[in-house]
């Protein structure tokens, strides 16, 4: 069983992106890097309003986190890749990465915003995210594993779903 050096777990806000990429990380051995740490303070301020971010918005920062992809073995990288384009940035910058879209109801990533405390990110950005999410229809190792069992258990779905 091999699993891809570089890992990606996508989704919407609050679909458990942070929660799922350390404990995976953990799992591997591997380095978890938050996507959002990489998030500049203007963008972070907008998101804290409600304003979803737009492609120029978030260009500088996922060209950043391309960059990481390419040069970060043994990585778990927590990023929402919303668009396709975007997931192409990453493939295009490592083509043996694997991109898990964590899929999650709408009713559920509203109740575990409200009650997560200190992130910028809170229920009415939810919006916004939905109207950029593309679904991935036949994108090369981009796989959707369904975001509403526990971490564990998720987890142990991702490791299945990766592995070649």
């Amino acid at each position: 069983m091999t699993i891809p050096e570089f890992i990606i777990i996508g989704g919407v806000a609050g679909c458990g992106k942070s929660t799922v990429g350390r404990l995976l990380a953990d799992k591997l051995g591997y380095t978890f890097v938050d996507g959002d740490d990489y998030h500049s303070q203007e963008n972070k301020a907008k998101m804290g309003q409600g304003i979803g971010l737009n492609d120029e918005d978030r260009a500088p920062w996922l060209q950043k986190l391309s960059e990481i992809a390419s040069t970060s073995p043994r990585t778990v990288l927590g990023c929402s890749c919303l668009k396709k384009k975007y997931r192409d940035l990453f493939t295009a910058s490592n083509p043996d990465l694997a991109i898990v879209i964590l899929e999650v109801t709408t009713e559920h990533l509203v109740s575990r915003m409200a009650k997560r405390t200190g992130h910028y990110a809170k229920p009415n950005l939810l919006e916004s995210q939905f109207r950029d999410f593309e679904t991935p229809k036949d994108e090369r190792n981009v796989f959707i594993v369904d975001g509403m069992e526990t971490p564990e258990k998720i987890v142990g779905k991702i490791v299945k779903v990766v592995s070649k």
